[in-house]
């Protein structure tokens, strides 16, 4: 009897021990591979996660090519096309987008249209694949097409999904309001399936926002102009990187003056060869341009109310085809120069500003200068009507006599405390800010001005 208990005894353990070691070993050698973390599920419990083909996930599809260019303030999209090549349907939605300035919607092609003859029209007379429909992109078939499917729009908090059926052709819309200067990367991610399945679809897009139009150089040089040298030119070249076709004119921003020197001409459109040569040298696209011949000539002896020394003319060019009260419709630039004389302006910089540099807008600065004429019959007076309202100046003292005739002028120039605030000069509706200069006049026989520019900033 006890002998038969310790025999039954053993056998028992002997099958546990069997059983164990079958477990471990179908554990540790089934050629089934358990997930390993970091790894992308493809599957969802016991059926395999569907996906769409993509023409294409990213614009521009190659990653040397540069962004696609997008005009500032008018808003775009991209499509992208996909097809459903499984047997059975794909179930996606809107998982995450990066950028509020984003928006989605989905648009799915009825089968039966792509039977059609004007669809074949689009692939050479057989029917359209969704690679045949993303090349025909503006196509009258195509616009007349999506102007017959109702959109659907996708949001990651509406748990929209979109059924993709068997076979099924579409495209995805990535629109997008270029409400941002520069380069922005976009990009939408779909969940596949169901929102907790990790399986993705994610779409991309480079864009690079820029205004309508550019005009450079910000600011025309003429250089000095003398009896020797009686005119200065110069070049503004305007041009775009998202139109074709610009109608541009360039006029002053101040108040022209009946002997002014400055002229600019009318547009002439650059050449392919021009376009492609300032594209070249500023590494920009673009798309037209056209050149402005600035001029500036000498006053005649006879001429009045000309001023000489250094001079500053704020121009812009604006663009005819947007309303007056569009931020786009134009853009600054100068023409500077300087008109040789009989006097001169010491206190200024090389370019014959008086830089004032920083100060607290509640303290006001002051600095000095002093004018001197070689002509001993010229009389200096300040011309306050044409100063610059934030700028008080008064002659300090009785003009000193030189040696060899002429004489010498001091002025204080003050910016009052509390008369203006940040840089000056700068761009402004205000003429006063545009041109922030101080005028003296010359009294003789041919009454002149002297336009001493005066720049700074005012903190606060």
């Amino acid at each position: 009897m006890r002998g038969s208990n310790w025999l039954g005894w053993l056998g028992a353990v002997g099958v546990m021990l069997l059983s164990v070691f079958l477990i471990t070993f179908f554990t540790n050698f089934s050629p089934v591979k358990a997930p390993q973390m970091g790894d992308i599920p493809t599957q969802n419990a016991n059926k395999l996660i569907n996906e769409l083909s993509f023409v294409s996930r990213q614009f521009p599809n190659d990653p040397s090519l540069p962004p696609n260019i997008q005009e500032y303030g008018v808003p775009g999209f991209q499509d992208f096309w996909f097809t459903n090549e499984n047997k059975t349907p794909v179930i996606f939605g809107l998982d995450r987008k990066n950028c509020t300035c984003s928006s989605v919607e989905v648009f799915l092609v009825q089968a039966d249209w792509l039977k059609n003859p004007e669809a074949k029209s689009l692939a050479g007379g057989k029917e359209p694949t969704a690679a045949d429909l993303s090349k025909a992109s503006g196509n009258p078939v195509l616009v007349k097409l999506e102007s017959s499917i109702q959109s659907t729009a996708l949001e990651n908090s509406d748990g929209v999904k979109i059924s993709v059926p068997a076979g099924g052709i579409g495209w995805v819309r990535l629109r997008f309001k270029n409400d941002k200067m520069g380069p922005i990367n976009l990009f939408a991610n779909f969940w596949l399936d169901q929102v907790d399945s990790g399986v993705f679809n994610r779409l991309d897009i480079r864009n690079d926002v820029a205004p309508m139009f550019v005009a450079t150089p910000g600011e025309a040089r003429v250089g000095l102009l003398s009896k020797q040298k009686p005119v200065g030119t110069s070049t503004v070249i305007a041009f775009s990187g998202t139109r074709k076709k610009l109608n541009l004119v360039a006029e002053s921003k101040v108040k022209k003056s009946a002997s002014e020197i400055i002229q600019v001409s009318p547009p002439v459109k650059l050449t392919p060869a021009e376009l492609a040569d300032v594209a070249g040298r500023m590494k920009v696209t673009a798309t037209v341009g056209y050149r402005f011949e600035v001029r500036a000539t000498l006053p005649s002896e006879g001429d009045t109310q000309t001023e000489f020394g250094p001079f500053l003319r704020p121009f812009r060019i604006q663009c005819l085809d947007l309303p007056e009260n569009d931020p786009m419709r134009s853009v600054g630039f100068n023409v500077s120069g300087a008109i040789e004389s009989d006097v001169r302006v010491l206190g200024a910089n090389p370019e014959g500003i008086v830089d004032i540099n920083n100060f607290p807008w509640d303290a006001g600065k002051k600095a000095r200068i002093r004018i001197e004429t070689s002509n001993p019959e010229v009389k200096l007076e300040i011309d306050n009507a044409r100063t610059a309202p934030f700028l008080k100046i008064r002659q300090v003292g009785e003009p000193e006599k030189l040696r060899g005739g002429g004489s010498a002028y001091d002025y204080e120039i003050e910016v009052p405390s509390r008369k203006m605030r940040g840089a000056f000069p700068r761009e402004e509706t205000d003429p006063a800010i545009r041109d922030s200069a101080l005028y003296i006049r010359s009294v003789g026989s041919n009454n002149k001005l002297i336009r001493v520019p005066v720049m700074g900033r005012a903190d606060e």
